[in-house]
C-alpha cells in the first residue's frame, strides 16, 4: 500500500516521532557509508582528464 499525499503533508507538519527519527538516521549513515565505499571502488577512466 503506498501512503496517501496527505499523509506526507500531515507528516510535514507535525514532523517524526524520536523513534522515526532515528531510523531515518540510522538509514542515511548506512546509504552515506555505501556510497563512500563505491566511491573508493570506482576508478575514473577518461582520457586526458584531471579528475582524481
Amino acid at each position: 500500500m503506498v501512503p496517501h499525499h496527505a499523509y506526507y503533508l500531515y507528516r510535514l507538519e507535525h514532523g517524526l516521532s524520536a523513534a522515526e527519527q532515528r531510523a531515518v538516521d540510522q538509514r542515511t549513515g548506512e546509504l552515506a557509508a555505501a556510497l563512500a565505499d563505491a566511491r573508493s571502488t570506482v576508478t575514473h577512466s577518461c582520457a586526458g582528464c584531471s579528475a582524481p
